[in-house]
């Protein structure tokens, strides 16, 4: 995959896509999710060479200062396909920076996009967190398979490189790395606002929780478990349930759940294709959904899969909880998508891991103006403390994405987000399947 290279003359976010908000308080002071990692501290902001401009008014003569940005991702293989979606979000968020044109007159930046395969593949995931270190970047993004991130992770802590995680996985949160930075909200809390969302909103009392049965989906659901009853809804034994994605599994606790007499089945850890076996077996045996039972699942379900495994008429009405989510009514947003859709060689709509990636260029270049704005010095390759500098000021952000607001600097444990967005399946004549944004309002 060819390199992306963007020159911006920048370092004061005065963008008329995104308002950034930044926050320079140490620690945050915010939710610190539980996690145990102690707030990072400044790194020492060294003094500025000779011939550099500290920050003043005066125009920088200097040489052009390149910040380095590798992103892990499928680019070969089975999933390929996801790669080149990525690749297309990363390319939006490139030219979106040019055409907002970031200008200070005190230095001239330019980022270096490279790619590096990871094949989506928790076997290949060392190799490609070496490959990757050995590019010598100043910043990382990927993988988007937390199983990777488990593996690839301790490889950027000892090489001390910030890395961003495209994925939802918690597991990462409680880890105590420093260098690692969510892309997006947790399974855990996209799993509250999806109970706020059922308990509060449409009021169920009777749901049945089925979960896939590894980490993902076990620990996805006991979130949403204890956060239902926290809103007064009770989740007996009978009404949980795990499975390995058989087809009698499916048809088995569709009986159960209509015993049980629920009004919703909540599934936990199925793609789209066990997502469309599951909903097949419910129909058969409760009739229309949702008219006879509602239907939702978690952030797998706002993959742009599921729009090409289920008819129009199945995909109707199923919810599902995620940071980005298609709000026709957000500017930012329909900015995206366009652009999106533009450069994406299928001409498809985004899905959420390329809002998390599209944030996620954003992200770094917005870090990389509160360093300069706040230390008053930036030279990539001229300062050994960048990478820490870049990494404590990343953790300090604060600013509105494309997922909504992205606060760092309310957690400790690496989290980005504290609530996920509902959004709901819906026929579109004359086009795929599309999610919308339903709540928040």
């Amino acid at each position: 995959m060819k390199r992306t290279l963007i020159k911006i003359f920048t370092l004061i976010l005065a963008v008329a896509m995104i308002t950034s908000v930044f926050t320079a308080c140490g620690g945050g002071g915010g939710d610190n999710g539980g996690g145990n990692t102690p707030a990072p501290t400044a790194p020492t902001t060294p003094s500025a060479p000779s011939g550099g401009d500290s920050g003043g008014s005066d125009a920088y003569d200097g040489p052009v200062m390149t910040v380095r940005v590798v992103t892990m991702c499928p680019v070969s293989g089975t999933s390929a396909r996801t790669g080149i979606t990525q690749k297309a979000a990363v390319d939006a968020a490139v030219q979106h920076m040019a055409e907002d044109d970031f200008i200070n007159p005190a230095y001239k930046i330019e980022f270096d996009m490279d790619f590096v395969d990871d094949e989506s593949s928790t076997d290949k995931a060392a190799i490609a967190a070496n490959l990757a270190i050995s590019k010598d970047p100043h910043i990382v993004i990927g993988h988007h398979l937390t199983t990777m991130i488990m593996i690839s992770a301790p490889f950027f802590e000892e090489a001390k490189i910030p890395l961003i995680g495209i994925i939802s996985g918690p597991a990462p949160a409680t880890m105590g790395w420093e260098w690692f930075h969510y892309g997006t909200c947790t399974d855990a809390d996209a799993g509250i606002t999806l109970a706020d969302y059922l308990a509060n909103v449409k009021g169920f009392k009777n749901i049945l929780i089925m979960a896939r049965n590894d980490e993902g989906g076990k620990v996805g659901a006991a979130a949403v478990r204890a956060a239902l009853e926290s809103h007064g809804v009770s989740i007996p034994d009978s009404n949980y349930m795990e499975f390995a994605t058989d087809d009698n599994e499916f048809s088995a606790h569709a009986m159960r759940a209509k015993e049980l007499q629920v009004e919703c089945v909540l599934t936990y850890g199925l793609g789209a294709t066990a997502a469309l076996t599951c909903y097949d077996q419910l129909e058969q045996i409760y009739g229309s959904i949702p008219d006879t039972v509602f239907f939702a699942g978690s952030t797998s379900f706002a993959q742009p899969s599921m729009a090409e495994m289920f008819p129009p008429e199945k995909i109707e009405g199923i919810v599902f909880p995620s940071a980005y989510i298609h709000d026709p009514d957000n500017p930012f947003v329909v900015r995206f998508e366009n652009q999106f859709k533009e450069n994406d060689p299928e001409g498809m709509w985004p899905g959420d891991n390329n809002g998390r990636v599209y944030d996620a260029c954003w992200n770094i270049a917005a870090a990389v103006n509160l360093l300069a704005e706040n230390d008053g010095y930036l030279h990539p390759d001229n300062d050994p403390n960048f990478r820490e500098r870049l990494n404590y000021w990343l953790s300090q952000l604060v600013r509105q994405g494309v997922q909504g607001e992205i606060n760092y600097a309310a957690f400790t444990d690496g989290r980005i987000i504290k609530n996920a967005n509902i959004g709901e399946w819906r026929a579109v004549p004359g086009d795929v399947s599309r999610s919308f944004k339903i709540y928040p309002k």
